[in-house]
């Protein structure tokens, strides 16, 4: 079994995460796992009787169904007693101090509590814990315990995903901002490359196969666009604790770091689609109300965000990307605003992240899957098993991997529904 640990990382309103808990409270209804979490989401239903996150929309957005309450009532649930945040955040002297904290720090009083949780879990399943899932934010005393219990961790999170591509998912044995995983594994493949059994896929065929079905009309019109402006601006919760943990480096030096190179005319900047403090804008000129972020990346000449995963994005539709600070993509992107010379990724790095690194979505909490990807570490397995599951997912014969030639146009017959 696989047990989440909901610690909300957001500081400036309650409930920030709520959809996280019920997106992991869903599963383990469906895997019949434990869940554990902090106090506060025992009284939600109470709390938060109305919030977009029950809505059908955003339940579909974020792949998850509200459980009733005998389903809920099912869910075998372990809380984290308020009163060790609430200690420490005396000590820190805000709620952010607090969180910051524990995403830098290893904190004792919680190290106890979480310790016995997880015996207590193991005494009355019966059962081995196989891991912590964790979504997002990297608290270093739930990563200390783990590992002293020999548990692994796994970092959750949402990458590309409906409703413009098919879902995936992070699915991270460390955690996701500031890490080498990703370049480990480019490494690992390069080394590795000529055993794959197809040639692996262009950026187009990528873009081509994960693109959603409702948007295969907007492809050809989406890939002819000519950019309109020079640099594109992702906002991308600048003051989240994950992020502010890592870095001070937020959306507003970044803007003003474009505006040293680029006239304001130049300049198209695209909001977080989710809660952003305020909503803020940042006084940008240019702002993007597209409803895809395709539609906004393919009107940039190139893209720039501080940890946005509209920068791999940006990559899958061949963009200049830059980023100098915490995303798990910095490594591959441009650092110097500077450079000009609008370079794209290479194929073999989106093959790795797309097929290596991430997981599809609905495969994400399926225990068998999990079991098999902690424990395989060859690269060209991973990459084998999941590019075959796209395209049967796809209804895409595997023949199609075999082609020399015009496997684009293959892949497009398919998923347009043009080809028996």
């Amino acid at each position: 079994m696989y047990v989440p640990i909901v610690i909300d990382p957001c500081a400036f309103y309650e409930y920030r995460y709520l959809w996280e808990y019920l997106m992991y409270e869903y599963h383990c209804y469906q895997n019949n796992w434990p869940i554990v979490a902090c106090e506060k989401y025992q009284y939600y239903r109470e709390k938060r009787p109305i919030s977009n996150v029950y809505e059908d929309e955003f339940c579909r957005l974020h792949q998850y169904g509200i459980l009733s309450g005998e389903e809920e009532a099912s869910v075998k649930k372990y809380f984290i007693p308020e009163t060790v945040f609430q200690e420490l955040e005396q000590k820190c002297g805000s709620k952010l101090g607090m969180k910051l904290f524990l995403l830098k720090n290893r904190y004792k009083p919680l190290e106890k509590v979480v310790k016995n949780i997880l015996l207590q879990i193991q005494k009355d399943t019966g059962k081995k814990i196989k891991g912590i899932l964790n979504w997002n934010a990297h608290f270093v005393s739930i990563r200390y315990v783990a590992e002293k219990m020999k548990i692994p961790v796994i970092t959750n999170e949402f990458s590309i995903r409906f409703p413009e591509y098919y879902p995936l998912g992070y699915f991270s044995k460390k955690e996701i901002y500031d890490t080498d995983e990703i370049d480990m594994l480019h490494g690992k493949y390069l080394q590795e490359k000529e055993r794959l059994s197809f040639r692996q896929l262009s950026r187009k065929e990528i873009l081509a196969l994960l693109i959603d079905k409702e948007r295969m009309d907007e492809l050809d019109k989406l890939i002819n666009t000519i950019p309109e402006y020079e640099i594109g601006i992702a906002g991308c919760h600048p003051l989240i604790a994950t992020f502010f943990a890592k870095s001070t480096y937020t959306d507003l030096e970044l803007i003003e770091d474009v505006r040293q190179r680029y006239s304001e005319e130049d300049i198209l900047f695209r909001k977080h689609p989710g809660d952003e403090p305020y909503q803020a804008e940042y006084t940008v000129r240019n702002r993007d109300t597209s409803r895809y972020a395709s539609e906004f990346l393919v009107k940039c000449k190139r893209i720039t965000a501080v940890g946005s995963n509209i920068l791999l994005e940006a990559m899958l539709w061949g963009k200049a990307t830059y980023s100098k600070d915490i995303s798990p993509y910095t490594i591959f992107c441009e650092k110097s605003l500077d450079n000009n010379e609008n370079i794209s990724v290479e194929d073999d790095i989106l093959n790795v992240i797309f097929f290596g690194y991430l997981v599809p979505y609905n495969q994400m909490f399926n225990e068998a899957y999990m079991d098999w990807r902690i424990e395989e570490d060859n690269i060209i397995k991973i990459m084998e098993k999941n590019v075959k599951y796209y395209f049967h997912e796809m209804n895409i014969p595997e023949s199609v991997l075999e082609m020399t030639e015009d496997r684009y146009e293959k892949i497009l017959s398919y998923k347009r529904g043009t080809k028996q």
